[in-house]
């Protein structure tokens, strides 16, 4: 199954792009493994995205046969030939700005992590004791 927009193809593209941007941060000079990593990353989305998304969302079943899946064998090439481009292109990109801009000033770790150990640290005993009140176990449970 192909996909009939051209429009969801670019949008699905970004969308992966992006979330790969996101996850891996950014290593000078390893040109290899940040071409490996998302090509290798574009069988499981392949086999999400194209094997069971979209036929869902055309109204069918998942191809997760044997036969659907050899149907669907040129998509799974061209995810893992999107992930190493994507890769390559990032790395040379990055590479390249960091050349003409220099590195990126180091910023202050921000207040959210601190937000974010004093929220857990004032809800979760609060959200245990709801939880655990009225389950108690019965008479004559060891905790074994």
């Amino acid at each position: 199954m192909t996909l009939s927009s051209g429009v969801l193809g670019v949008v699905i593209g970004v969308l992966v792009g992006a979330g790969f941007a996101l996850a891996f941060p950014p290593t000078p000079h390893c040109y290899a493994d940040s071409t490996m990593t998302p090509a290798a990353l574009g069988i499981p989305l392949w086999g999400l995205v194209s094997v069971i998304v979209f036929p869902l969302l055309s109204g069918q079943d998942p191809q997760w046969t044997a036969e659907g899946m050899r149907a669907l064998f040129p998509e799974l090439v061209g995810w893992i030939l999107y992930g190493a481009a994507l890769g390559l292109i990032s790395r040379a990109l990055s590479d390249l700005a960091l050349w003409r801009l220099g590195p990126e000033p180091e910023s202050p770790p921000g207040p959210a992590l601190w937000l974010f150990a004093l929220g857990m640290g004032v809800l979760l005993p609060i959200l245990l004791s709801v939880t655990s009140q009225g389950n108690n176990p019965p008479s004559g449970y060891s905790g074994y």
